[in-house]
């Protein structure tokens, strides 16, 4: 599922609380206590409360949900957000799909021009599971671990008429010592 997400920080003012900062990288809704209204963008997530603003998150989470804080469209950006699920190392992809288990599938295939490494993500085939659609837009890869807390992100750019992510974390054949941390929160989510 395709969500918007904020594309940058940025510090407005709400209620009386004065300025507040919400980072990148967080969830907005197009929901309102009335319904759906598409020119509204809330904050929708709100565990960056708790890190940032440690005396009054509990107050300042509660009048979020709310009230709720319309975040300018101009700083949001498209995003999908995926878990891994399984290798298929034979063809150099990891697998993957939304955190619920449903939807379409997503491959994510090892790309190297230029001497630089890139991602190519692809949604996948219902019945073979082979690339079918690379991923268009101009969007956020977003991957999570088995709690749902997002550990690595990738940007889907136009790298000269492809859309390609620059590579930012390991694929599941390439374990190292380095990214240990980082390895066991993507891969060993069903291992």
């Amino acid at each position: 599922m395709l969500i918007n997400i904020t594309k940058q920080e940025i510090s407005l003012e709400f209620r009386n609380y004065g300025i507040i900062t919400i980072p990148a990288g967080i969830k907005t809704s197009h929901q309102t206590a009335t319904g759906i209204d598409k020119n509204i963008n809330f904050i929708s997530e709100f565990d960056w409360v708790d890190m940032k603003y440690p005396k009054i998150a509990k107050l300042l989470k509660s009048d979020l949900d709310i009230y709720g804080l319309n975040f300018p469209s101009d700083y949001l950006i498209l995003a999908i957000r995926l878990q891994f699920i399984h290798d298929d190392s034979g063809s150099c992809r990891d697998i993957y799909q939304a955190p619920n288990g449903k939807g379409a599938k997503y491959c994510r295939l090892w790309e190297k021009r230029n001497n630089l490494c890139y991602s190519s993500w692809f949604s996948l085939t219902k019945d073979w599971e082979e690339p079918c659609f690379p991923l268009k837009t101009d969007m956020l890869i977003q991957i999570l671990d088995k709690d749902g807390n997002v550990v690595a992100t990738e940007q889907n750019q136009n790298i000269n008429g492809d859309f390609l992510s620059e590579k930012t974390f390991p694929f599941s054949w390439e374990h190292s010592d380095k990214e240990e941390n980082l390895y066991k929160s993507i891969y060993e989510l069903n291992h």
